[in-house]
């Protein structure tokens, strides 16, 4: 499991952000997998990305947890490459 610090990076403000856009890619995979992305804490029986032995990225939208981060999880040994797109704000 990785922790991924999203908000105050990137153009991601450092408050009020809920949620997060994410293109999640898996790179030179070890074989067939799957990735979850999830707001760190228990870890969902889900899948964001499943991936073949090869490059497959796939856009996720993932709650962050209460420090502003989220967690991936890989059930096989692969390279990420995760780039924040956009976030949600929710209004009141």
């Amino acid at each position: 499991m990785y922790v991924l610090p999203v908000v105050g990076r990137g153009g991601v403000p450092s408050s009020g952000v809920d949620a997060a856009v994410l293109n999640v890619g898996a790179v030179r995979p070890s074989g067939n997998g799957h990735v979850t992305v999830y707001p760190c804490g228990e870890k969902p029986v889900a899948s964001s990305l499943n991936f073949l032995d090869a490059n497959n990225p796939n856009e996720v939208i993932a709650k962050l947890s209460g420090s502003g981060s989220v967690c991936l999880f890989t059930s096989t040994p692969t390279d990420l490459i995760v780039d924040v797109t956009g976030y949600v704000e929710l209004l009141d």
